[in-house]
């Protein structure tokens, strides 16, 4: 992460605001801008990109909502 996307990214945190999709945000940006230029050469290569892209971030969210929710239910058993 860059020095200004990472200050962008802390003007936006607030207590309430839940920022699971930056990381899909970034992911496509990126995507898109290699295909403006030229790095991707067709749209099929883009929309692949952009869903494996969504799929891992995904994932990985699930997997951290298992672990929270894993936690709480060893601290409430408490």
């Amino acid at each position: 992460m860059l020095s200004n996307e990472h200050e962008v990214l802390e003007n936006m945190s607030c207590a309430n605001t839940n920022l699971y999709f930056v990381p899909l945000v970034w992911a496509a940006s990126l995507v898109n801008r290699a295909r403006k230029e030229g790095r991707i050469k067709d749209d099929f290569s883009v929309k692949t990109l952009i869903d494996v892209s969504r799929s891992v971030v995904l994932f990985h969210l699930g997997i951290v909502k298992s672990a929270r929710l894993v936690v709480a239910g060893v601290l409430c058993s408490c």
